[in-house]
């Protein structure tokens, strides 16, 4: 994850933890998960270039 990467991932847990509009927090949640889960497919990429040098 990259420095700016985790930046937001930290802003976008505080956000989520005080937000009181539904739609907002839905949408923060959204933007948590798409982050999360491009972070996921990095690792999976890296795991199976590393498993395939081996």
């Amino acid at each position: 994850m990259t420095a700016e990467e985790r930046e937001r991932l930290g802003y976008l847990c505080e956000r989520i933890q005080v937000e009181q509009a539904p739609q907002t927090f839905d949408e923060l949640v959204m933007e948590l998960n798409e982050l999360l889960e491009q972070n996921q497919q990095r690792i999976n990429r890296a795991q199976a270039n590393s498993s395939r040098e081996n």
